[in-house]
């Protein structure tokens, strides 16, 4: 998925956008695969794992994540 550079309501670049986009989803699936090897995942850790990245993905873009854009990083 590609960022419209032109978006005012976007705070980043393309390069930015996607760094924080990769960023985002590496972080993720180290959590996960942490929660995964301490018995400690379930339904409200991955919650929090989504809501944190979408939380992040807000405060460095400025607008709130889409649909399309979650699915891409969180499958």
């Amino acid at each position: 998925m590609s960022v419209n550079t032109n978006d005012k309501n976007c705070l980043l670049d393309e390069k930015e956008f996607n760094n924080l986009k990769t960023n985002l989803e590496k972080e993720g699936m180290e959590k996960i695969q942490t929660m995964w090897k301490t018995n400690t995942l379930n339904e409200d850790s991955i919650k929090n794992v989504l809501n944190n990245g979408m939380k992040t993905f807000e405060e460095k873009t400025g607008r709130p994540m889409t649909y399309g854009e979650m699915r891409d990083l969180y499958g």
